[in-house]
């Protein structure tokens, strides 16, 4: 039997870290000649252009997977937004 999504438990705290570390796992055993789209991109938002962002990629991510066929092989879409702690320089002192 084959499903056309898995639905997780809340992962408690931690958890989405945690499956963010499989997702990168996954990533890294993927045939390295395949092809990937992988993007890191700095961003300096307002709150509101956060939350709308934050919005779309959900509303994206809904939308390919109505259109998912479970005939073709699997696709990952992992997608972290979110707010970094700042960073110390080295004589302590936050950026």
């Amino acid at each position: 039997m084959a499903a056309r999504s898995i639905v997780l438990p809340d992962p408690g705290e931690g958890g989405p870290d945690v499956l963010m570390r499989h997702a990168v796992a996954d990533l890294e055993a993927a045939p390295a000649d395949g092809e990937r789209h992988v993007r890191v991109a700095h961003l300096r938002l307002t709150d509101e252009q956060f939350a709308q962002l934050g919005a779309r990629l959900q509303a994206l991510a809904d939308e390919y997977r109505e259109l998912s066929d479970p005939s073709l092989p699997d696709a990952s879409l992992v997608f972290a937004l979110f707010h970094p702690a700042p960073r110390q320089h080295a004589d302590g002192g936050a950026r």
